[in-house]
């Protein structure tokens, strides 16, 4: 905060800019502000490793972003393996849909041709009987 920069735990890690604090810190150390941007260290094997906040920032964003391993890289292949189930659960539900459509329809089809042939024999009773009728009247 001294510089203008704090994070605030409660907003899920936000980091809020006081532009007045930053300018009054840099213009009374303007080299320990930078170094706190910039810092650079060697680590035990003699690698520089940026330890300042811009540091920090990157190896934060690296780790959100890798695109092997990264935080939002397996966030989206979960996603992505959500959806992939979903879509196969709807394409078997279909499956089960259709055919029970044809199941319908082939039952459809042998009551329409049970009734036809009832019509038919119906008919031909009614035929019959009219006939019987006019030869005993």
């Amino acid at each position: 905060t001294q510089v203008g920069l704090t994070l605030i735990a409660q907003s899920g890690g936000k980091l809020k800019f006081d532009e007045t604090k930053f300018r009054e810190a840099f213009e009374q150390d303007p080299d320990a502000v930078n170094e706190l941007f910039t810092r650079i260290v060697k680590d035990e094997k003699g690698k520089s490793v940026q330890v300042g906040v811009a540091g920090q920032l990157d190896q934060l964003l690296s780790r959100l972003t890798s695109s092997v391993d990264g935080t939002l890289t397996l966030r989206n292949k979960t996603l992505q393996d959500e959806i992939d189930q979903y879509i196969k659960r709807q394409e078997e539900l279909q499956e089960r849909i259709d055919a029970k459509e044809a199941q319908l329809y082939a039952k459809f089809y042998a009551m329409e041709t049970a009734l036809a042939s009832l019509q038919s024999q119906q008919s031909a009773l009614t035929s019959l009987s009219a006939l019987v009728s006019s030869a005993t009247a």
